[in-house]
């Protein structure tokens, strides 16, 4: 009826609970209501000194929605104040003999709406207490945490020399942010990867090993392991190698593929442009929004390509110019305010744009799921470094690395139709010539990147 709604009903709506504990709310109002929700709780327990329990559920939702994104929320200088007191008033009290979790579970639930638990002093010393003092309202939140310190406890084997962050500024980002923190695997019917392939290209003169069983598969800049991990589970009889420059996107890597039983891969730290000659060459190799990232990509693509048999397959997806073009423009405008890259500011940023009412095609960015994240955001905008493609430059690229031109492996029904209508009879898939111009008209078109496959064939030495 137009009314406003009340606090209380609010904080005990089930619907808007369930969205906050489970889901990233893409919407600048509804961000608007959390952040004015959780200072009204921060400021309700300090007025009242506790925590009321009718709140709880909506503390925790709000605790589950920032770790799930990265605490990207703003908050309040004064906020800001309100949480280091709590957090002190909890690092004090675990000092006291005979501290619990108990006596400690509405502090703790008020800080976790802004930030991890281990910011907290004394945060070893919290962690350190057995599973059953835990109350239930607050043990699944430090099961969290305990996964958190799980992940930076892994270690991997360097098969390359690895830059410090200070030599190498993308390492230094993925290792403060290492993107994305996924959560669940894509649905697919387990498939054999050659049959896959020859559905998705019937003409192509594939190799006959592509059939067989026991396929090795490089994929190389893994990041956090989402596409690694579902190759693993949606390929059937593969064997995969996965390499990364970053050791934190590793470790989650790591952790994810143990949560979810994966036994088929082995993660190693390398630097792809200094990668070497592995011990065996690679049916395929996988290469997904990386080389983008890479100042000397053509070295990174060569040494990825010495480790691939001739006649192999290799997978790369890139960012297309035309398509980044909207996000092209964000990143330059802050990049011109030197904006550092550190969490305040990004959170500052990002709310000015949501706010600006002059920033054109910004909707292509606030469509984007990377925005409702800090290491998302932190990909999306300020990244530091990437190269933009044309389908004309991809075409250039593949005929200087002896590669073979297979297509696109992400066109939906409706991009090809479109495509066919624009060509007329003379359309063909395959033709980056024809790539180019349908997307001068249709510029979104690869706004996910330009995911295509090559096939290897090395000139032949003369003697």
């Amino acid at each position: 009826d137009g009314s406003g709604s009340q606090f209380n009903e609010i904080a005990s709506c089930p619907l808007f609970l369930s969205a906050l504990k489970n889901t990233i709310i893409k919407s600048e109002l509804l961000e608007r209501l959390i952040i004015a929700l959780r200072h009204e709780l921060l400021n309700f327990a300090s007025d009242k000194g506790q925590l009321s329990n009718e709140f709880i559920p909506l503390c925790l939702s709000i605790s589950y929605y920032g770790w799930r994104n990265e605490f990207i929320l703003p908050y309040t200088d004064a906020e800001k104040n309100m949480v280091s007191v709590l957090k002190d008033m909890i690092s004090k009290a675990l000092e006291t003999p005979g501290c619990t979790p108990i006596d400690l579970s509405g502090a703790l639930l008020l800080v976790a709406m802004y930030s991890y638990w281990d910011s907290i002093p004394n945060a070893d010393r919290l962690m350190a207490f057995e599973d059953e003092s835990w109350p239930t309202i607050t043990y699944d939140l430090k099961l969290l945490l305990d996964k958190r310190r799980m992940i930076a406890n892994y270690n991997f084997e360097e098969i390359t020399r690895i830059p410090s962050n200070e030599q190498h500024e993308v390492k230094a980002q993925y290792e403060r942010f290492p993107y994305p923190q996924w959560e669940n695997l894509d649905i697919k019917t387990p498939i054999e990867y050659g049959l896959a392939l020859k559905h998705q290209y019937p003409n192509a003169n594939l190799p006959n090993y592509i059939f067989s069983n026991n396929l090795n598969i490089l994929v190389a800049g893994c990041g956090t392991g989402r596409h690694a991990i579902n190759a693993a589970c949606y390929f059937k009889n593969v064997n995969i190698i996965a390499l990364d420059i970053c050791k934190n996107s590793l470790a989650y890597a790591k952790f994810k593929a143990d949560e979810f039983a994966v036994n088929n891969i082995d993660f190693k730290l390398a630097d792809l442009a200094k990668l070497e000659h592995l011990d065996h060459k690679f049916d395929v190799i996988e290469c997904s929004g990386v080389l983008h990232h890479i100042k000397h990509y053509k070295k990174s693509l060569n040494n990825l390509l010495s480790n691939l048999k001739p006649n192999g397959l290799i997978k790369i997806s890139l960012y297309s110019e035309r398509a980044r073009k909207p996000v092209i423009t964000i990143r330059d405008l802050f990049k011109r305010n030197e904006t550092e890259l550190n969490e305040h500011k990004i959170r500052i940023a990002r709310q000015a744009i949501m706010q600006s009412e002059s920033l054109e095609n910004k909707k292509g960015v606030l469509n984007s799921d990377d925005f409702y994240s800090m290491s998302g955001t932190v990909d999306l905008l300020f990244h530091q470094f990437e190269k933009h493609f044309t389908p004309l430059s991809l075409k250039s690229l593949c005929k200087s690395h002896n590669l073979d031109w297979l297509g696109f492996s992400n066109l939906g029904r409706d991009t090809k139709q479109q495509f066919m209508k624009f060509h007329g009879s003379s359309y063909d898939f395959t033709d980056l010539n024809q790539w180019e111009e349908f997307e001068k008209v249709y510029p979104e078109t690869f706004s996910s990147m330009y995911q295509f496959y090559c096939q290897y064939k090395p000139k032949l030495r003369k003697c």
